[in-house]
């Protein structure tokens, strides 16, 4: 004997195959970043880097795979990204530096582009800033990198508290190659001792084995107190 199925059956299985094949084929993923994209970092100073994050958040259901990124300035970098996928619900952060130079009196608008598998990849998020003029007082870290220079006392602590140049600092000589090797390459060293002769024989027998640019003072602190009298600093005993 034959069976026919039932309306009530056949309506429901059809509801069933209709809810799964509904939900199955629409279920994606959703890329909504922080404060709708727009990432305002306020005013600055032409030549300041400002360091900011942002967000973005998948808002769908299923998995966000993050692709790649890009930036449409090289004054915009991102420094650190989370996980590149996203489950629903989890939210990811990126860290940038904003680099002012040559922006002075601009509202500046730069973008991070995200391409993902989310619909409407890929996804622009806006940093902007309002960049004041540097004023004629002001100077940028890079011009001080660009003539950066130490001055080094290498006299025993006692001569150096009882008086020395403005702005140097006390490194023993038995200390100083071992300091030295723990500053960045070029960095110009002036070196003064108490009348030129030991800075004269430290710097001849490093030059050549530190990536600084090494120099002697010619004689030493005594020609200095002799010449510039103004320019030191005297604690007394």
């Amino acid at each position: 004997m034959r069976y026919g199925k039932t309306p009530g059956k056949i309506i429901f299985v059809t509801v069933i195959i209709f809810f799964l094949f509904t939900f199955g084929a629409t279920a994606e993923p959703e890329l909504r970043p922080e404060k709708e994209g727009k990432i305002h970092l306020g005013m600055t100073t032409e030549g300041q880097l400002k360091a900011g994050s942002f967000t973005v958040t998948n808002t769908g259901d299923s998995r966000l795979m993050i692709e790649h990124y890009m930036v449409n300035c090289t004054c915009l970098e991102i420094t650190s990204s989370s996980d590149e996928n996203l489950d629903p619900g989890e939210s990811g952060e990126y860290k940038f530096v904003f680099d002012t130079t040559g922006l002075g009196g601009k509202e500046t608008e730069k973008e991070v582009i995200v391409f993902s598998n989310a619909p409407g990849s890929p996804h622009r998020i806006a940093i902007s800033t309002q960049v004041r003029p540097k004023a004629t007082y002001q100077t940028g870290s890079e011009e001080i990198i660009d003539g950066f220079s130490l001055l080094v006392d290498v006299r025993s602590p006692e001569q150096f508290k009882r008086g020395h140049i403005i702005g140097a600092k006390n490194v023993q000589k038995k200390d100083f190659s071992d300091w030295a090797k723990t500053l960045p390459e070029g960095i110009k060293l002036y070196v003064y001792s108490r009348e030129g002769k030991i800075s004269d024989r430290l710097v001849e027998n490093l030059k050549s084995n530190l990536p600084l640019n090494l120099k002697s003072l010619v004689g030493g602190y005594l020609q200095w107190e002799l010449a510039h009298e103004s320019y030191l600093v005297e604690n007394g005993e």
